[in-house]
């Protein structure tokens, strides 16, 4: 798929992807919930807070598709777009640049201090290995 594609590129390239603003993150959010929307589309679809102006959607998405994120087909005078980037591939990325700044890579020590900080319960923490055993 493109957006695997897209992926092995930005691992490759030893890439970290980019931390998306939080009005980035609401229009990714909206589009791997929805799949390829119009601006209208988008715009209707902003729960709980004012639509915004057609204008800051189109900028938003370019901004995004200039980061390889998103990218668009155009209908005649309207573009539509759509995710290049899954959520999880987004996810991954970021936990992964947060393991490799803060916790020398080290997944392991990232776990440890999430239960130390008692992010993680040890019962949950048990559960879980369960299920994978």
């Amino acid at each position: 798929s493109t957006s695997r594609s897209l992926w092995l590129l930005f691992t490759e390239m030893d890439f970290t992807m980019e931390k998306l603003t939080t009005k980035e993150e609401e229009m990714m959010e909206l589009l791997w919930a929805k799949g390829p929307m119009f601006v209208n589309e988008i715009r209707s679809s902003y729960k709980n807070r004012k639509t915004p102006h057609p204008n800051t959607v189109s900028t938003c998405a370019h901004k995004l598709e200039n980061k390889g994120f998103i990218s668009h087909r155009a209908y005649g005078g309207n573009f539509q777009s759509y995710p290049l980037v899954s959520k999880k591939e987004y996810r991954h990325a970021y936990i992964s640049a947060v393991i490799n700044n803060y916790y020398e890579g080290s997944y392991f020590d990232a776990v440890r201090a999430l239960i130390e900080n008692g992010d993680i319960p040890i019962d949950e923490l048990r559960k879980f290995i369960k299920t994978k055993e």
